[in-house]
């Protein structure tokens, strides 16, 4: 933020002439901006010993800064199967939820 300006004359062609001298100033913003970021937060991680597993999580809370534009948080899983044969990863996503 600050301020721009500086001196200035006119000259109007008018019966009486006339000279106007001031000054003018403006007001000016500048700013640096840089794109957004998307960042991954685990919230658990299980290891699948048997047909069924579950990972509860309650509570969580998000903080955005310096943010200028909207935001998005979306919800995902992965799921990662490796067997003697095969290695096999899934993701899935949620809803994107805009604050």
């Amino acid at each position: 933020m600050g301020i721009q300006g500086g001196p200035n004359a006119a000259l109007n062609v008018s019966w009486p002439p006339a000279v106007n001298i001031g000054v003018t100033v403006m007001p000016s913003f500048s700013a640096s901006l840089k794109p957004g970021t998307i960042t991954d937060v685990e919230l658990g991680l299980k290891s699948l010993q048997e047909a069924n597993a579950a990972i509860s999580v309650s509570g969580i809370h998000v903080k955005v800064d310096g943010c200028l534009g909207p935001v998005a948080l979306r919800a995902q899983v992965t799921v990662a199967i490796a067997t003697p044969t095969l290695d096999s990863t899934i993701k899935v996503y949620g809803q994107p939820h805009y604050l």
